[in-house]
């Protein structure tokens, strides 16, 4: 599997960070930033999944 290029992977952070602070927006501070961290992070790796499987198809 190749790596993915440096703007799909620029856009892939962005969408996942963007969704992070949406998240943080949204729920605030109650739930603390370990679980905003955990979408973000879940988020981006679901957006690399599917961009290999993508890939290899």
């Amino acid at each position: 599997m190749d790596t993915p290029s440096d703007k799909r992977l620029f856009a892939m952070g962005l969408i996942s960070a963007l969704t992070g602070f949406i998240v943080w927006r949204v729920f605030g501070t109650d739930y603390g930033g370990g679980l905003i961290l955990f979408i973000a992070i879940a988020v981006f790796a679901v957006l690399m999944f599917a961009d290999g499987y993508k890939q290899t198809a």
